[in-house]
């Protein structure tokens, strides 16, 4: 029998190469996710050459406890297994640097593991879909794109 995983805690891994127009929403989205689980940010930069790593750095000062993790380009894979490497809470949400999510998207995937008695849960998105209302702003950072 599986252990209810309500009130858990949650890596965000976020994987980014030359995403910075993204970055404030993303992190927005995170930061703004809803629930009372424990949570940590594991933001991989995979060599961007944009100005990503610096907007990642310049706003990583506003969200507690998000990790940053540079590396020259190795490729999305090599990006991803180095942030499940850094994770240390027992569920994963994997991201990448153009993903926003639903204030609730979070919660809602832990609900349905423990209604449904699983361990692996993942949610689908719609691309170039809109974020339902305004984003949060996270101090230091472009106003929100909202789209």
């Amino acid at each position: 029998m599986l252990a209810t995983v309500s009130g858990t805690a949650v890596s965000f891994v976020l994987t980014v190469y030359n995403k910075r127009r993204y970055l404030a929403d993303v992190l927005a989205s995170v930061a703004a996710q809803a629930g009372g689980f424990e949570r940590e940010v594991i933001i991989v930069d995979d060599g961007s050459t944009d100005g990503s790593r610096e907007m990642l750095e310049s706003l990583g000062q506003h969200l507690p406890g998000l990790r940053l993790i540079t590396q020259p380009n190795q490729g999305p894979s090599i990006a991803t297994n180095r942030g499940l490497a850094a994770a240390s809470m027992p569920l994963v949400k994997l991201l990448d640097g153009d993903d926003v999510l639903a204030p609730d998207a979070t919660q809602h995937l832990i609900e349905c593991m423990e209604c449904l008695g699983v361990e692996v849960m993942i949610g689908g998105g719609k691309p170039g879909e809109t974020a339902p209302g305004p984003l949060p702003h996270v101090p230091g950072s472009p106003a929100p794109l909202n789209h």
